[in-house]
């Protein structure tokens, strides 16, 4: 039975694109305040555990 530990890099790597392609390209195309302090992330279960470990990941992270 898999834990979540055991995909650990892959969740990491769906946080990374998270942070790096897909909020700046929402910052792109909406109306959005850009600064880490504005932004927000969340889910339910596996889309929970990927929220948290991009949230904790890329707290500090801001768009440009």
């Amino acid at each position: 039975r898999a834990t979540p530990w055991e995909h650990e890099d892959h969740l990491g790597r769906i946080a990374q694109m998270i942070a790096r392609e897909i909020k700046p390209e929402i910052d792109k195309q909406f109306r959005t305040h850009k600064a880490a302090e504005m932004t927000a992330i969340g889910g339910s279960s596996l889309g929970g555990l990927v929220s948290l470990q991009a949230a904790l990941l890329y707290l500090f992270q801001q768009s440009t």
